[in-house]
Formats: C-alpha cells, structure tokens, sequence
C-alpha cells in the first residue's frame, strides 16, 4: 500500500476492492438521504401523538440517524444507513402508550432498557444465534413485506391511496397534478435505470420536486439551513415508576 492512501477515501472504504468510485458512493449518499429523510417529518408527526414535543422528536430522530450511519460507516465500514424505524415508533406510540395508558417517560424508560438488554445480547453472540435460527423464507418475506410498506407510503404521499372509513384505503384522484408527477417521475427513475444512467433516481426526485415548487402544489423550503435547539424536555426523561410491571416488561421483551 502507498505511504498514506489509508487515509484517503479509497484506501480506507477499500472502494477499488470493492468496484466503485467516490463519485459513485457520493451519489449513493445522497440518493440514500432523499429516500430517508422522510422519518424526519413522519416520526415527529407519530411520536407527538404521544404528547412529546415533535421539534425534540425531529432533532433526536435526525441526531440518531446520523450517528448510526457514521459508526457503521466508519467503523463496520459498511455502505448501510440506519434510522429509527417506521414500525416500531407506531408500535410505541399506539401499541405501548397508547394502549397500555403509560406516559411516554415511562414509555422512553422501556425503549432504554431494551436498548441496553440488545447491546448485551449483541455483545454475547445471542442476536446473532437469533437471525441465524430464523428461515430464509421469513427473512425473504419480510424484506417483500417492508418494501410493499415503503410503496404503500409513496403512493400515499403520491395521491394514488387515500383514506377511506369503508375500506381503511381508496384510489385517490389520478388525473391530480401530484400523481401524475408521482408516476411519471417513477417512470424516468425505471427508464433512466434500465439505461444504466449514474444518478437516476436522484434525477426523479429533482425533476419532481421541481415541478411542484414550479407548480405551487409544493411549498418552497423557507431556509436551507437553521441551527436546531438540542432537546430539552426528551433528554433523559426517564421513569422508573411503572417500567417493572407485567406489560411494560412484554413490551420490553417485544
């Protein structure tokens, strides 16, 4: 190895080995930000449900995701983002406040233990004995089961799914301006893919996003940047009232 070249962005993620280029992976990031950047808005939108305050929500959501995405990045070394999931924060906001009648606390006091019960039991080797046990076919239908979720959140976003209070969901409007852009904009993604075109699904996104603000369906961001306030009330809100109780203690298991 060249003197040095451990330092540089070829040499440390190893890219020659690898087939790929910093350009490339720059693309990447940033293709892998626009997709998930969404969990920034729906997040704080389902936690408040939950009486905490959605600006803490936001700045801790954005703050965890970073943080994951650098240590596996710079650490394990491995092209993955991590972000909280869209699941499980459902799953505490209606599923462990919600029906249980806990206050979020109490709820936040749950999701830190079991944190800390999943470093152990990384850390011993269980987690990995755990995913080894579970069937590919499992494995395999939940990867189809989170990607048909993530469709079903663009075609929400899109207009092409609505609400409906017979059939929980209806077709939307496909003549909208919003949908047309959806689909059309999920055409040139495919069309520019099989062509093999660098960049071809951050084109969609650009070309969609310009074609709303351009239109007026969409509003124009405000600022491009603003310096967020660290959580306050969120911030170690913990208690320990209520965690050792029979539910609390599934929900931690869970």
């Amino acid at each position: 190895m060249v003197r040095g070249q451990g330092l540089s962005p070829v040499g440390f993620f190893r890219l020659q080995e690898h087939g790929t280029t910093v350009a490339r992976e720059v693309r990447a990031g940033l293709v892998t930000f626009l997709t998930m950047a969404y969990i920034l808005f729906v997040n704080p939108q389902i936690l408040s449900e939950t009486g905490m305050p959605a600006r803490d929500v936001a700045v801790a959501t954005a703050l965890a995701a970073a943080l994951g995405s650098a240590v596996m990045g710079l650490w394990a070394r491995y092209p993955f983002a991590l972000a909280p999931g869209m699941g499980l924060n459902a799953y505490f906001a209606f599923g462990v406040v919600g029906a249980l009648g806990i206050s979020w606390q109490v709820g936040l006091t749950a999701v830190f233990l079991e944190g800390v019960l999943f470093v152990l039991l990384a850390g011993a080797g269980v987690r990995r004995a755990v995913l080894n046990a579970v069937p590919m076919s499992v494995k395999r239908a939940a990867m189809v089961g989170i990607g048909l979720f993530l469709a079903f959140v663009g075609l929400r976003n899109g207009g092409w799914v609505v609400d409906d209070p017979a059939t929980l969901v209806a077709l939307g409007d496909p003549s909208s301006v919003e949908a047309l852009t959806a689909i059309g904009c999920l055409l040139v993604m495919v069309a520019l893919t099989l062509r093999k075109v660098p960049g071809a699904i951050l084109v969609g996104v650009v070309l969609g996003s310009g074609v709303l603000w351009a239109g007026g369906q969409a509003p124009l961001p405000e600022a491009l940047w603003s310096l967020q306030v660290f959580p306050q009330e969120t911030l170690l809100a913990l208690d320990l009232s209520a965690v050792w109780t029979r539910d609390l203690l599934g929900a931690i298991l869970a």
